[in-house]
């Protein structure tokens, strides 16, 4: 009886607890998961990608400022790529960036050494980016380092060596908005270059540290494909801005995007006889 009784006064504690003080639980256990996230993994990405034509692509990425000045930071970058099914890639880079006297513009130069660890690929990159608060072009020259290895499939495959092109513009009137453009070409021995454009649109969400982005390949040679993307970040900066603006292009300090992660193709383009083996990698 005693033990009876002592179950009847737990379920009627259960019972008067409220559906706000569930909503007050819910809240503080995200919040922690949040405080956590922002405290252990300050700078960070984490990410997954879906495409069309390959299987889902999960990542991990971090940005660490080594010296900071008022006109300026250098800072390393570093990440990490599941893909492909048994693929993954490791990229470090270091670079600098620098503000304009007005702080609306940023310049920035970069160098990354790429590995995919399962089929010992690798190679170089360096790049360059001009950022504005509405407005950025960002260049990447890729340069394989390896020779050619046995893929997946028993065939021989080998880093290539390309380029990438990006131009990047705010949607107007809505900040939180950027559309992007990119063109590139990877060449290939005995084959056609692969190469083609992608078209990209990508908004933050208010006050969350989520981005959503989604896209179209269009390759000049293979099937085009859509993608999508998913990204928490860590970052602080840029989780308060607006989503509709009064202006069509807001045009503040640079200052506020320079913890945001080098836009450039972290994932190995690889090519054989005729055929290539590519994944997505923004």
């Amino acid at each position: 009886m005693k033990l009876f009784a002592k179950l009847i006064i737990i379920l009627i504690s259960f019972a008067t607890v409220s559906v706000a003080d569930i909503g007050q639980v819910k809240d503080k256990f995200f919040s922690s998961i949040e405080n956590f996230l922002d405290g252990s993994f300050e700078h960070t990405d984490f990410t997954i990608k879906s495409t069309e034509h390959t299987k889902p692509e999960i990542s991990v990425e971090t940005f660490k400022p080594l010296t900071e000045t008022a006109d300026g930071l250098t800072f390393f970058q570093g990440s990490i790529f599941a893909h492909d099914g048994t693929r993954e890639t490791i990229n470090l880079g270091f670079g600098k960036r620098i503000f304009s006297d007005d702080e609306n513009m940023m310049f920035g130069l970069n160098a990354f050494y790429d590995h995919e660890w399962d089929y010992d690929h690798s190679r170089a990159s360096i790049g360059g980016e001009i950022k504005s608060s509405f407005l950025e072009l960002n260049y990447n020259q890729y340069l394989s380092n390896s020779d050619s290895k046995t893929g997946k499939n028993g065939k021989s495959e080998e880093a290539a060596d390309g380029y990438d092109l990006e131009l990047g513009f705010q949607v107007p009137y809505i900040p939180s908005a950027t559309f992007y453009t990119k063109s590139f070409e990877f060449d290939v021995d005995g084959g056609n270059d692969f190469e083609g454009f992608e078209y990209t649109t990508q908004l933050e969400v208010p006050s969350s540290g989520l981005t959503l982005e989604v896209g179209h390949t269009d390759y000049a040679d293979h099937n085009d494909e859509w993608f999508f993307k998913m990204k928490y970040s860590t970052n602080k900066i840029n989780k308060d801005r607006s989503f509709i603006s009064n202006e069509a292009f807001e045009k503040v300090s640079i200052v506020d995007q320079k913890y945001e992660k080098v836009r450039r193709d972290n994932i190995i383009v690889k090519a054989g006889s005729g055929f290539t083996v590519k994944a997505g990698g923004f």
